[in-house]
């Protein structure tokens, strides 16, 4: 237990908010990881490897098969996870069209607390 209050006391400190916009984003992380007793952060990575001929596909279902993917890792971890973070440059890579509107609806998707 002494173990764990450290780290919350590092990370308290390291996350010393500077403006107040920034203030309620690091109380409600705290109060997350405080909550579920874990500061894991999950990476959401719609890979090209990881979605199956995601060359061949369309820009419009990469969008779809990328979503789908990030949904099931969202749904996966929710319980365990304190933050996530999606990857911008694997979004940019779905294309011009979908690329944004698939980060926009991965970032509706994630849980609010």
């Amino acid at each position: 237990r002494t173990r764990r209050k450290t780290s919350y006391f590092k990370i308290r400190t390291m996350m010393a908010p500077s403006s107040s916009s920034n203030s309620s984003f690091f109380k409600k992380l705290l109060q997350r990881c405080t909550e579920i007793n874990s500061y894991l952060c999950i990476g959401l990575d719609p890979h090209p490897s990881e979605i199956e001929n995601y060359y061949e596909l369309s820009e419009e279902e990469r969008s779809v098969k990328a979503l789908e993917f990030c949904k099931q890792l969202i749904d996966a971890t929710h319980l365990h996870a304190a933050a996530y973070k999606p990857n911008g440059a694997f979004f940019e890579n779905i294309g011009v069209n979908f690329g944004s509107k698939t980060l926009l609806s991965v970032m509706k998707y994630v849980p609010s607390n």
